[in-house]
């Protein structure tokens, strides 16, 4: 029997999966730029706008729907002639397992916080307590728009500097440098 791939459900996004993936990973020395830019962008001209919040959601939804449902179909129209290569869907399937992994682990770890709570109510209800507590106090030293940035900014670039080995690079520099310090 013919099974299905999941890589088959996503075959009008493949090739913007391709391309986000190569942004994401910083294929090439300005793709940082590029994310910068493109989340600095946004956030300058939200408060240029001055929007409501529901104007805010509204539209974030309206535009996810709008691409969910048009830009696969104008990105095949645009990039028709495009074949995928080999190394292409070694990419894809790379992409689909990092995804399969990230939609896991956050199921593993609600069903880990639902076990806990059962088990121990009064530890789980201080422990988000405090945890909530610790956010309000964030939240009200440090403007909302800002965090929301940071935090937009940080889930864009974790992919590549993972992808660039990044934190290892730093870790070793940091091991390297407090060894001279103390030693």
């Amino acid at each position: 029997m013919n099974e299905k791939s999941p890589i088959d459900d996503v075959e009008p996004w493949r090739s913007i999966y391709l391309r986000l993936n190569s942004v994401l990973e910083w294929e090439r020395k300005y793709d940082p730029m590029i994310i910068f830019t493109f989340v600095t962008l946004i956030f300058t001209w939200i408060p240029f706008l001055k929007l409501s919040v529901l104007t805010i959601v509204s539209s974030l939804i309206f535009l996810g729907v709008i691409i969910e449902n048009v830009l696969p179909i104008v990105w095949i129209w645009i990039f028709r002639n495009e074949q995928i290569t080999t190394s292409d869907e070694l990419k894809l399937n790379r992409f689909y397992q990092r995804w399969t992994f990230v939609k896991e682990t956050v199921i593993k770890q609600n069903q880990c916080l639902q076990s806990f709570r059962q088990e121990k109510p009064t530890e789980y209800f201080v422990l988000g307590v405090i945890f909530l507590l610790i956010f309000a106090i964030y939240g009200q030293m440090i403007d909302n728009s800002l965090l929301s940035y940071y935090s937009i900014l940080v889930v864009l670039l974790i992919p590549g500097i993972h992808h660039q080995q990044l934190f290892s690079k730093i870790f070793q520099i940091i091991r390297c440098e407090f060894r001279r310090f103390f030693y």
